[in-house]
Parts: C-alpha cells; sequence; structure tokens
C-alpha cells in the first residue's frame, strides 16, 4: 500500500521540526533491518540499547528523516538527517497511528491478555468472523494477517509501528476485524498504545515471565492495563481466576463474564451456555479442561460482538491446533508420545499432563528460559508420572535437575 506524508503533517502537534527541512515520509519503521527508501526511522532508547545505536550510515542514507529520542548515548552515530524528539517513546504510538491513517479506528479490535491460551482465543475469534462471511485478521503468536494467510513475526505483539502498519495493511485488504495477542511484555513497553479496542479480553492468570517483570505483582499489573487503561467498550473476565474478576470492580465498560454458569463454561463432557448444552468437549481437536477454558472466552468475546456464539460454537470442532502444543507425534507400544515444546511454563506443562491421565504419554517440555521455579511441575510428575519426560531447549537442564 502506498502511504506519503510531509514531516510537517507527521509533526504536526506532536514534536517540533522548526528549522528542518520539509520532507516527503513514505514508509515507517522502528526496525532498521527493514528500513527502506523514504522511511521515517524512529529510533528509541530500549531495554539494552539505543534505536540509533543499530543504524549504520548507509542505512540512515535511505531514510527521509531519522527521529530520535534525546538524549542520544554518547558516541552513538547521529545522523545529518536526524531530528531530536525529547519523549518519542510516549510520542511514537501517535505518530504511526497519524501516519498509518489511525486503522484501529476503522475496524473491530479485539485485544485478548492471559497467561496461556492467548494464541488459541485469538484465531477461535477470527474464525467465528469469517465463518460469517468477515474479513478478519490476526497479530499473535503465529503471525500477523488476514485468518489463515499469517506472516510468521519475531514477537507474539509487534513493536508499536510494527503493529500500526499492519492494522492498515489488514484494513486496505478487506478486515473488518482484528483479533490480536496483547502480550505483557507490549503493555509494559507501549506497543499497544493509541490502539482502540472494542472489547478487551484477560483469559487467566499463573506465574510467567519474572525475567522481565521481577515479581508477580508487576506481572500482574502490567497485564492488567488491557483491562484498566484500554476504555475498551466490553471487557471479557474469567469468574474462575479471583484476581483477574476483581478487575470489574469500578470498571465503565460492559463486562462478560465466563466459567460461570449464568455463561459459558465446561461441566463434565459438555460446553454450556447457560443450562443449555451446547458441545461435546471430546469432539474438539484440543483436549483438556484449559482448552475448554479458551473456547469458552472466545465464545464470550463473539457474543460481545454481537454474534450468534451458540450457532458458531459447533465450527470449534475444526479448529486446527496450535504446533507443538499438546501435538501427537506418534504412538508406538501403547505409548503416546506428545510434542508441548511451545509451553514453557510449568501450570501449562501440567494442564498438558492432566489432559492424557487417562493414557500413558512421553511427553517433550521446555524451551525459553523464563526464569520459572519447575517445583511444582516436579510435585505433580511424582504424584502422576508419565512414561517419559524429554526436556529440551534453554531451560532442559534445569526441568531435568527437577525432576530428579
Amino acid at each position: 500500500m502506498s502511504r506519503q506524508m510531509t514531516l510537517i503533517e507527521l509533526a504536526d502537534g506532536l514534536f517540533d521540526v522548526s528549522g528542518h527541512a520539509d520532507c516527503s515520509v513514505t514508509g515507517m519503521t522502528a526496525d532498521s533491518r527493514a528500513l527502506q527508501p523514504g522511511d521515517a526511522f524512529i529510533a528509541v532508547q530500549g531495554l539494552t540499547a539505543h534505536g540509533l545505536s543499530y543504524l549504520r550510515a548507509e542505512q540512515a542514507a535511505k531514510a527521509s528523516v531519522v527521529l530520535y529520542e534525546a538524549p542520544a548515548p554518547a558516541s552513538t552515530f547521529i545522523p545529518e538527517n536526524a531530528i531530536a524528539v525529547p519523549a518519542l517513546k510516549s510520542l511514537q504510538a501517535g505518530i504511526a497511528s497519524r501516519f498509518f491513517g489511525a486503522p484501529a479506528q476503522a475496524m473491530t479490535m479485539v485485544g485478548v491478555t492471559g497467561t496461556n491460551g492467548k494464541t488459541s482465543t485469538v484465531q477461535l475469534i477470527a474464525q467465528a468472523f469469517t465463518l460469517q462471511g468477515r474479513t478478519a485478521g490476526t497479530i499473535g503468536t503465529l503471525g500477523t494477517g488476514l485468518y489463515g494467510r499469517l506472516q510468521s513475526g519475531e514477537r507474539t505483539t509487534p513493536d508499536v509501528i510494527a503493529v500500526h502498519r499492519a492494522l492498515a495493511d489488514m484494513h486496505q485488504v478487506g478486515a473488518e476485524a482484528v483479533a490480536m495477542e496483547v502480550s505483557s511484555h507490549a503493555l509494559d513497553q507501549g506497543r499497544v498504545d493509541t490502539v482502540a479496542f472494542d472489547i478487551a479480553v484477560f483469559s487467566n492468570l499463573t506465574l510467567d515471565h519474572l525475567d522481565y517483570h521481577g515479581s508477580m505483582q508487576a506481572y500482574f499489573d502490567d497485564k492488567s492495563a488491557l483491562i484498566t487503561q484500554s476504555q475498551a467498550r466490553h471487557v471479557v473476565l474469567n469468574e474462575e481466576a479471583p484476581r483477574v474478576a476483581a478487575l470489574a470492580d469500578g470498571l465503565d465498560a460492559e463486562v462478560h463474564w465466563f466459567n460461570t454458569k449464568n455463561g459459558w463454561h465446561a461441566k463434565g463432557h459438555a460446553l454450556y451456555r447457560g443450562e443449555l448444552a451446547v458441545l461435546d468437549l471430546r469432539e474438539l481437536p484440543m483436549p483438556g479442561q484449559h482448552n475448554a477454558g479458551n473456547v469458552c472466552a472466545a465464545l464470550t468475546a463473539i457474543e460481545a460482538l454481537g454474534l450468534d456464539a451458540i450457532a458458531l460454537a459447533p465450527a470449534a470442532r475444526s479448529f486446527r491446533p496450535l504446533p507443538h502444543r499438546l501435538q501427537t507425534l506418534g504412538e508406538k507400544n501403547g505409548i503416546r508420545y506428545i510434542n508441548d515444546s511451545i509451553s514453557t511454563t510449568p501450570f501449562a506443562s501440567i494442564a498438558a499432563l492432566e489432559c492424557f491421565s487417562a493414557s500413558p504419554v512421553a511427553i517433550l517440555v521446555g524451551g525459553y528460559d523464563r526464569g520459572l521455579d519447575w517445583e511444582a511441575f516436579a510435585d505433580f510428575v511424582s504424584n502422576h508420572p508419565p512414561k517419559a519426560i524429554i526436556a529440551m531447549g534453554q531451560n532442559g537442564a534445569r526441568i531435568a535437575e527437577r525432576l530428579r
């Protein structure tokens, strides 16, 4: 999609460009690797380095302008076409939204946060839109794009410039709605600032990401921002998660509950809407109570959007499970081999084992090391031992040590 805006138009009311020659901006990025001729390059201070530290002279020469957060670190290369913008980190969302035409305001936006299940919930919501004959997009772990046509990315929630670019691209090709995963990192770093969510979903909360947040309270506070600070018109909350449910107090938004007897909930082998049994859980391709909860969260969001969730619920039978999440690799000598390596938390791995408690399994666990203690997993395994556990990835050795 072709976009063009003058620097003066881009800056108007947001930052000062007096004394700088006007120029034409035809793109925008915060990733020096993706910089194209005519782009505005946005450089802010990150967790470990300033964005300018990644920018080489030959890359800067391609940019129409380099906007950087002042002050820049000492001895940092500052190109001739650079403009210092104080507090750029807090302004970049507004700059991106302006350049890309405020795409979030033109579509129905659903944001989903929660320790586990964000990807499944987002894909289920997008599937429901698609089945209604409407064009929907997603942003998340699997990538970005229209439902079923995703391009892989590096993060669950991309940087704020990439978020607005992706929304504009999807709107350009007809998207009426976008469901996106909103990670705690994204909320803390402002990657979804100025994205006007119509519906905000907080599905569940367990211990995670202490390597980044430092404490469970800080982790919870950052995730809660999607509910308390997004100004969404509708909020979807899990009644069985006490800290999540408590967020309903004082909200102006309309609250929709799941895992409640009056709404969508699982009981026995059935999925219910109130007292109506809608779906046999054994027909779903995603086993386990946690996946039933994801379906309930998605159906509650679908209902909040005004769609017929009861009519759409059977489509969950055709949902394609995520790769490396409860993925059956095969069966030999009566033992089922399960790949759950996308799940890198002890509680998610416990949920995986609970799915197969009635049959002998060997399970692959581990991956990215989030600094979590796997004692709870070790305790569960000692009382409910599978046939084998293959610990792999960065935290594989630490998991194996806990299991000994």
